[in-house]
């Protein structure tokens, strides 16, 4: 993952106690560890660590979560992980959506009065394009994760991914690793066009797979939108010419957008 330089680093599985630790310091140790094998790696490499962990905030320290000792927590992870920017998915479960909401909005307040710069990002009570528009709409997080197995079709996930327009909240456009690799290209052609901020890289629970389908049907996509198809032979880009860094937020064509109703 390293060497290929990906944007966002897949999260580690931080989904009991036991994985994040008593007190959170094994996930600390783990965001600690991964920052300096970066830096180890290639020190001009500057990827987002997105740490997901099934609610362990919400079991490690309960609410109200803009008090001192969650806030000191989050700076701890922020610490761990610099130079490189963190952000946090679902950091607790509260049981509804409405509770969610209030739950993360705490939090991000509480964060934001303290100048911690860890972004959220919603998963749980976020699986539905009202559910979507809920959170944006409440600004209680940095990101939502836009996931069209739950959205039901590719449509209702762009329109999904359309209430975020004008908002400061950021689309994560996910998914399952048990997809298939249709499913993740077609899904990649909606990230593309509507210039979400980052794509899940599926299916699969490895990495190479995902990142190959992904990665591939987007600089497919981006060498025939350039292409000078009245020139001879189709002189189309090399793919030395399509940076992978630039892959996660290249927009396609306007046609694209278009397509999506609002």
């Amino acid at each position: 993952m390293l060497r290929k330089r990906v944007p966002v680093l897949p999260h580690g599985l931080f989904n009991s106690l036991e994985t994040v630790g008593a007190d959170g310091e094994k996930l600390l140790e783990y965001v600690s560890w991964l920052s300096d094998r970066c830096q180890q790696v290639e020190s001009a490499y500057r990827p987002r660590f997105h740490v997901d962990i099934y609610g362990a905030v919400g079991r490690l320290f309960g609410s109200p979560y803009d008090r001192s000792e969650v806030i000191d927590y989050f700076r701890e992870l922020e610490r761990a992980a610099a130079p490189y920017h963190l952000q946090v998915e679902e950091p607790m479960d509260e049981g509804s959506r409405s509770a969610q909401i209030r739950a993360m909005q705490e939090l991000r307040d509480g964060l934001a009065d303290e100048q911690v710069t860890v972004d959220l990002v919603a998963d749980e009570w976020c699986d539905s394009r009202a559910d979507v528009e809920a959170f944006a709409d409440a600004d209680a997080v940095d990101l939502v994760q836009v996931k069209p197995p739950d959205m039901g079709s590719l449509l209702e996930s762009g329109r999904a991914i359309r209430q975020c327009a004008g908002t400061d909240t950021r689309v994560y456009l996910g998914g399952s690793c048990n997809e298939t690799t249709r499913s993740a290209q077609a899904c990649t052609h909606l990230g593309l066009a509507t210039d979400v901020d980052q794509i899940l890289a599926k299916p699969g629970m490895g990495f190479d797979e995902g990142f190959a389908v992904v990665t591939n049907e987007m600089r497919r996509t981006l060498a025939r939108h350039r292409c000078d198809w009245s020139a001879p032979r189709h002189e189309c880009p090399t793919d030395a010419n399509l940076e992978p860094a630039t892959l996660t937020t290249a927009v396609v064509t306007e046609t694209h957008r278009r397509a999506l109703p609002r």
